[in-house]
């Protein structure tokens, strides 16, 4: 059976490209930024938009990492693998991180397809949690970020318009 992760597969993808009941999806809020202001972090917070998608980037390798069985790809929370420096330096750049995102969820996306219901309740290897847990988390996760994403980019656009006065 297919039920749960069915629904699991269709709010995952809702949050990156397809139609949230909170608003726009995180691509399209992240089409709408400029790469000049992807590195900002605005005064008070801790990251810039562009460290907010690499972060999920990086739990989306993580959950890959662990649907796949291989258990190679560890991530310490608060880490410099959590939250890794990084700089956008041209539109490029800027290009290449949401792409990244991108490919990283189609691989995710592709590999709950191949499974059912009985394998979101296994145990996550090196884990106390199962599979349920973990991909409704990066679900919640993303949605989370994806809120964080809307007010560092309008802060840092702020920010950008002072600088430019």
């Amino acid at each position: 059976m297919k039920t749960e992760i069915t629904k699991l597969i269709h709010k995952l993808n809702s949050v990156l490209q397809g139609t949230p009941w909170y608003n726009e999806p995180l691509i399209h809020k992240l089409e709408s930024i400029d790469y000049k202001i992807a590195n900002i972090t605005p005064t008070g917070l801790n990251y810039s938009v562009a460290r907010l998608v690499k972060h999920m980037i990086n739990w989306r390798r993580f959950a890959i990492d662990k649907i796949e069985g291989k258990n190679q790809y560890y991530i310490e929370l608060n880490s410099a693998d959590d939250w890794p420096a990084i700089n956008i330096t041209s539109n490029e750049d800027w290009i290449t991180l949401k792409k990244e995102l991108v490919e990283t969820h189609v691989t995710f996306f592709n590999l709950l397809q191949e499974k059912d219901d009985q394998f979101l309740e296994q145990t996550v290897q090196g884990r106390e949690y199962n599979f349920y847990y973990l991909i409704n988390g990066i679900t919640e996760h993303d949605i989370y970020h994806s809120g964080q994403v809307a007010v560092v980019s309008r802060l840092a656009k702020l920010y950008l318009s002072d600088v430019e006065k």
